[in-house]
């Protein structure tokens, strides 16, 4: 196991070396960080629990129908691995539980002698069972990371067919549009061709030439073997429906033209039924889509929420409170300034002193060399003259002296 470590905040993808599992401990997800190739299930249960008590931890694999506790001598990153790569045990989930619960819940208790013995581990184990069930229910509510990009990829291409849907149904309405709008006119061209083909009949046959054709028509059924007058009548209905026919030989084509139109109009409306049909389906199964991803989104971790609002809590926290450090911290920067500023013109103050200092010790030591001269000078004319007014003693005495005294033997 590298440099790594056991957080509660998922891998943020920066400099640590290895992988980073997650197990549920206690209900909540925790991270293992720094996860390789030789890291061993024993290795991952000491980071947990420390030394010494490893022996009663174990890890556990869970899924939904059942689970199976793993060896300390186990390679956890190998299993991992084939976890991500079989899609269909996605959902198997790593938890760390003591070894006394695993086996209660696997159902391998030591059956006592007595009944009562045997029903009170039964709902010991009942209960054990239940409470690990509720203790682990959250396991299945994590799911692997490349589980989870699969997840991702599968919901953005759901949202882009959506919105080619929603844009194709929008062009459709647009049709549906126009083309009701096109029915209105052609319908009221139709009553427009019917007003004056009722007019013109109503010019040219009367006003009850309904009627009079209904009449006819009877006539013509019942035969005209009744009454001699019968026939006159038949012939003149005939020769009416032989002017009627000559005279609305002008109209058929008038009349063709609207059934021909008529048709064409059925024909849109059938079509235009089917892509209402469809149009429908269509949004039943958006509804059915939008259903989905609203149950997706219920069924989100709510407790991994919680823990990354407490941990977001806890940075604006720890935020505040370096705000509050590095506020301090310039204070002090600025006093430390300031008394750097006041050291710096104090130094300038003491090598003003002692450049001063300096000229009066140079001035003091010429005035010693001046003083100095000056005495040697009196002391040698001082001398000079001594022993001349020896010399003139010694003369005035009778003495000869054969060698000059000097400065130093008169000094001495």
């Amino acid at each position: 196991m590298t440099s790594g470590g056991v957080s509660h905040q998922p891998p943020s993808g920066g400099s640590n070396p290895g992988t980073s599992i997650p197990v549920w401990v206690s209900g909540q997800q925790v991270w293992v960080r720094g996860v390789d190739k030789k890291t061993t299930v024993g290795e991952i249960v000491v980071a947990f629990v420390g030394k010494g008590d490893e022996a009663r931890y174990s890890i556990v694999e869970r899924w939904k129908s059942g689970h199976k506790p793993l060896e300390h001598g186990t390679r956890i990153l190998k299993l991992w691995n084939s976890w991500a790569a079989n899609a269909a045990v996605s959902e198997v989930k790593l938890a760390l539980e003591k070894k006394s619960n695993v086996d209660d819940d696997s159902g391998r208790g030591s059956p006592s002698s007595t009944t009562t013995n045997t029903t009170a581990t039964t709902a010991t184990s009942c209960r054990r069972r239940h409470r690990n069930k509720n203790k682990h229910r959250h396991a299945s509510q994590t799911l692997h990371p490349k589980r989870l990009e699969q997840i991702s990829k599968t919901h953005n291409v759901e949202k882009e067919s959506i919105e080619k849907l929603l844009k194709l149904i929008l062009v459709q309405g647009e049709t549906i549009q126009s083309q009701l709008q096109k029915l209105q006119d052609r319908n009221k061209k139709i009553e427009m061709l019917e007003q004056l083909q009722h007019k013109n009949r109503i010019n040219m046959l009367g006003t009850n030439y309904v009627i009079d054709t209904y009449l006819n028509d009877l006539q013509d059924n019942t035969g005209a073997a009744c009454n001699p007058s019968s026939e006159g009548r038949t012939q003149r209905s005939q020769s009416s429906k032989q002017t009627n026919e000559d005279e609305d030989d002008g109209e058929t084509t008038l009349e063709e033209e609207v059934e021909k139109e008529i048709k064409e109009l059925h024909l849109k409306i059938e079509l235009l039924e089917s892509i209402t049909n469809l149009n429908d389906k269509i949004e039943i199964q958006e509804e059915k889509i939008i259903k989905l991803n609203h149950a997706l989104k219920s069924h989100e971790n709510n407790e991994q929420i919680n823990f990354v609002i407490s941990k977001i809590e806890k940075l604006s926290l720890n935020n505040k409170n370096n705000i509050k450090q590095l506020e301090t911290n310039e204070t002090a920067l600025s006093e430390t300034d300031s008394a750097l500023l006041n050291r710096k013109k104090y130094l300038s103050y003491l090598e003003n002193q002692f450049q001063h200092e300096c000229l009066l010790e140079s001035e003091y030591i010429q005035g010693l060399e001046v003083l100095n001269e000056n005495v040697l000078a009196n002391t040698y004319s001082s001398l000079t003259n001594f022993n001349k007014n020896h010399r003139n003693d010694d003369n005035s005495s009778g003495a000869i002296s054969l060698q000059p005294m000097g400065v130093l033997d008169t000094l001495v």
